[in-house]
């Protein structure tokens, strides 16, 4: 009795003279060994399992915008923190502009980078988009740069006020107020979430809402707070998360033309060299060339500087 208890709790007793392991034996298995039973395979492996893109997605559909306002469903094949491949049986262009629109917040613009079949690879352009009239935007725009790069500023007078204290705006054939070349600024942020925080990138922002580049994966309906430093804070609820892209709805609304009070980024060149298929350059023939040219911040300054002196 008195050894059966000092073995409680210890590890079995081994003869040091035996085998580590046992010998197999001719096919007949002990109740308590599972390693003894051998269990052959059936069938062979009928492909690599492991090559697929771990990131596709499934079951999912987004609006496809075209430049003539004409909406189409199509297949969202997967999203990545650049851009997303989509199917859809409309006839697109090389470097042709369409808005993707992944539901609340969700409105980006891209360009079409490839085509193969009817699948077309997009590209999100790189500036934070404005979901407001666009002599909003042109106010928010030369705001900044005369808060955050006074050196490219042209003249010190109020956005859209002229000396005599009349509005003055140029206008297109449409009636719409515009720059005529893109802007190159990028707004980011942070998010807390779950007690950790998270650099993001603004990709669209109005008063309702924003789509960000967070790099994550965000649960729907979760809350969380947009940090936009100097912009202001935001809380904030997923309405849709896809690839490292995510869809907020802000709680309450928000002021856009804050986002002046926040230095943004500049677009710049990439930093490495891309292969012909994938130049940054839109090819002579290609009738969306001037669409894809983003304007410097002196060119972008005169511009709207423009606006007000007609």
């Amino acid at each position: 009795m008195n050894s059966f208890r000092q073995r409680i709790g210890q590890p079995p007793a081994r003869d040091d003279d035996g085998p580590l392991l046992p010998r197999k034996g001719n096919g007949q298995s002990r109740f308590d060994d599972l390693t003894s039973v051998s269990i052959k395979r059936s069938a062979n492996r009928g492909g690599n399992t492991r090559g697929g893109d771990r990131h596709r997605l499934k079951a999912e559909q987004v609006v496809l915008v075209t430049h003539d306002q004409c909406e189409h469903v199509a297949d969202l094949i997967n999203v990545s923190q650049g851009g997303a491949m989509i199917r859809c049986d409309l006839a697109l262009e090389l470097w042709q502009p369409v808005m993707l629109d992944f539901g609340d917040g969700g409105l980006v613009e891209c360009a079409v980078r490839w085509l193969r079949a009817d699948r077309a690879g997009l590209e999100f352009t790189a500036e934070t988009q404005f979901g407001c009239d666009p002599a909003m935007r042109d106010s928010i725009l030369l705001s900044t740069i005369r808060k955050s790069f006074p050196q490219h500023a042209v003249r010190d007078i109020d956005v859209g006020q002229s000396s005599t204290g009349g509005t003055h705006k140029r206008r297109r054939a449409g009636g719409e107020t515009r720059v005529a070349k893109r802007h190159p600024l990028i707004w980011s942020g942070s998010i807390h979430y779950e007690h950790d925080t998270h650099q993001v990138r603004l990709r669209n922002i109005s008063e309702t809402g924003a789509m960000i580049d967070c790099g994550i994966g965000l649960p729907v309906d979760a809350g969380l707070l947009l940090d936009l430093g100097a912009a202001g804070q935001l809380f904030s609820f997923v309405s849709w998360s896809r690839g490292g892209q995510a869809g907020l709805i802000f709680e309450e609304p928000y002021d856009v033309a804050r986002l002046a009070d926040a230095r943004p980024e500049v677009a710049g060149p990439p930093s490495w060299t891309a292969p012909d298929y994938l130049r940054k350059t839109p090819p002579p023939s290609s009738p969306w060339v001037d669409h894809w040219m983003p304007a410097s911040l002196d060119e972008l300054s005169e511009e709207l500087e423009g606006f007000i002196k007609r």
